[in-house]
């Protein structure tokens, strides 16, 4: 899977695609489902608790695409976050889409447009 991303460096805009590795293999003795429970192979971190979506790195929210009571489905977008807000205010934008880690119903929705974002913050967390 990969997704595409516009950097901008130095007043200059860049279209660039990045990949989306799987998880590494489990290590010796663990099973290959606990340890793609255990990380979230897109960003490396813990997903929370099952139900959860955290964000993946620092960003400040641009858009959020849920609200409660959606039904949402794995994959589906959550927020946008602006990746390059958290680090300057130079002009461009770094814009990356937090997706939901698993399906349900929103049952909380923990974030709101323009809030800073830390890493591993919760998001949103549904209910099958």
């Amino acid at each position: 899977m990969s997704m595409r991303l516009r950097v901008a460096l130095e007043g200059r805009s860049y279209d660039v695609e990045v990949e989306l590795l799987p998880p590494p293999a489990p290590a010796s003795g663990e099973s290959r489902s606990n340890a793609a429970a255990l990380k979230a192979p897109w960003h490396g971190l813990s997903t929370g608790k099952p139900g959860e979506t955290t964000a993946p790195m620092y960003g400040l929210v641009s858009e959020v695409y849920v609200k409660v009571g959606d039904a949402i489905r794995a994959n589906d977008p959550v927020v946008l976050l602006d990746v390059s807000a958290a680090y300057s205010s130079a002009a461009g934008s770094v814009l990356g889409t937090v997706r939901a880690t698993s399906p349900g119903i929103v049952k909380e929705l923990l974030v709101e447009k323009d809030q800073l974002l830390d890493i591993g913050q919760v998001i949103i967390r549904c209910a099958a």
